[in-house]
Order: structure tokens, then C-alpha cells, then sequence
């Protein structure tokens, strides 16, 4: 019997030297909860680095298809409606989000939701994508979405990729106690299970 060794590129004493630059933060937005969760996981993130936080909404296009007897023909168009809209209700959004103290940027794209948000990374420089692996968009029960894996798969940039049910690492924390919830929550559990 044979056991795998982990074989490290640098000897252990050297990973003490790196340094982790994370300067700006992009988050895909759809109001869905599960992009609502990706923005929890990355305000503490932006706050523990110092990183600019981009809130990213993607305006689907208008499309038609218009078939003149030479085959379908595929037209698409901004919907400026729609992003108009969008515009308003992202930043209502992200007032809430903004007593934290952190630089929040809006940006409305329109197109393909991957395709933006991979080219909007790269334009912006970002560090980071966090992503929720379910959003309004994935209806399909893939255990992730489509989006979500194009995005992972294309970034020009790491992706965190949020799932919708897991466990927590990010938790609130009560003003004053210093704990979170997750802490006295485990506390409580532990002491049913001690008790006969």
C-alpha cells in the first residue's frame, strides 16, 4: 500500500513571505438571495484587505427572431428600460450595504451575464469575483449554474464561488457581544447533547 505525498513547491518556511494583495472586489448582482449571500462573504473580505467592492448588475438583451425564408435570424438590442431600472434599484441596494464603511461601485452592463462579467473583471483589474452558485437566472437544478461555472471557468481573476446551502463561515455579529450567532448557536447545541 502506497500513500500520496503532498509535495510542496516551496519549502514550508517560505510561505510565510507571501503577501495577499486583494484591492478590489467584483460581486455579481441579481437581487437573487443567493447573490445577496455572495456580497455578505465579500464585505468582510474587502474590509479585512482594504478593497474596493464593485457591484455588478447584467441587463439580458432584447431579442427577435425574424425569419424571412433564408432561416432564423437573431437580433438583439439593449434593453434600456430594463437597465434603467436596474440602475435605480442597485443603488437603493447598495445603501444598505454602504453604512459598512466601504467603497461601493455600481456598474449595469448589458449582454450575456458571463461574458460581462468576465470582461468587466478584466477591465476593472479585479482581484476577485464572488459569485453565488444559484441565482435568478439557473432554473435548471444543476447542482451549480451556468453562469456561475462560465465565470469560474474564464476569470481572468480566482472566483469565489458561494454555494446556497453550506456551512457558514461569515456570520453577523450582535452589536456589543463581541460573538456571533453561529458561536452561542454551537454552544447551546453542545450542551443538548452533553445533557442526558
Amino acid at each position: 500500500m502506497t500513500r500520496n505525498r503532498v509535495v510542496l513547491p516551496l519549502p514550508l518556511r517560505e510561505f510565510n513571505r507571501f503577501k495577499v494583495g486583494l484591492r478590489h472586489v467584483l460581486v455579481p448582482i441579481d437581487f437573487s438571495a443567493g447573490s445577496k449571500r455572495a456580497l455578505v462573504y465579500a464585505l468582510p473580505l474587502a474590509r479585512v484587505f482594504g478593497a474596493r467592492v464593485t457591484l455588478l448588475h447584467v441587463v439580458e438583451p432584447v431579442s427577435c427572431v425574424v425569419d424571412c425564408g433564408y432561416g432564423g435570424v437573431v437580433r438583439e438590442w439593449p434593453n434600456e428600460a430594463r437597465g434603467a431600472y436596474v440602475k435605480e434599484r442597485l443603488s437603493r441596494f447598495a445603501r444598505a450595504f454602504r453604512k459598512s464603511g466601504l467603497p461601493l461601485d455600481l456598474a449595469v452592463r448589458s449582454g450575456r451575464a458571463y461574458t460581462e462579467i468576465v470582461a468587466c473583471a478584466g477591465q476593472l483589474g479585479a482581484d476577485l469575483i464572488v459569485i453565488s452558485t444559484r441565482g435568478l437566472g439557473n432554473r435548471t437544478g444543476e447542482p451549480m449554474g451556468s453562469t456561475a461555472e462560465r465565470v469560474a471557468r474564464l476569470a481572468p481573476c480566482p472566483v469565489l464561488v458561494v454555494r446556497e446551502r453550506e456551512r457558514e463561515f461569515v456570520t453577523l455579529k450582535r452589536p456589543g457581544s463581541g460573538t456571533g450567532k453561529r458561536l452561542k448557536s454551537r454552544r447551546a447545541a453542545q450542551q443538548r447533547r452533553r445533557s442526558p
